[in-house]
C-alpha cells in the first residue's frame, strides 16, 4: 500500500476483483462508493465519502486511507511482477 496526501494506491493481484469485495463491504455498510472503469494499465479509482462506518471497515481490510479531506479515495493497481 502506498498514498499521498490525497489517495491511497493499493497494489493487488487482481484489480477488478478487489474493488468488487471493497464496493460490495461498502454498500453492505451504508457507504456509496464511486467507482471509474479501469484504465488502460488496469487502475481501478473508488472514491467514498468519510465516515467513522467507512474507516472502520477499512481498518477491518487493513487499509489506512490517506489524507483527511471528506472523500476517501482508494487507487487499485495491479502488482508487477
Amino acid at each position: 500500500m502506498r498514498g499521498t496526501a490525497d489517495k491511497t494506491v493499493l497494489i493487488v493481484d487482481d484489480p477488478k476483483t478487489r474493488s468488487q469485495e471493497l464496493v460490495n463491504g461498502l454498500g453492505a455498510i451504508g457507504a456509496e462508493a464511486e467507482v471509474q472503469a479501469a484504465d488502460p494499465t488496469g487502475r481501478i479509482v473508488i472514491s467514498v465519502a468519510r465516515s467513522d462506518a467507512v474507516l472502520d471497515y477499512l481498518m477491518g481490510q487493513r487499509i489506512t486511507p490517506s489524507g483527511t479531506g471528506p472523500q476517501i479515495v482508494l487507487v487499485l493497481e495491479q502488482a508487477k511482477y
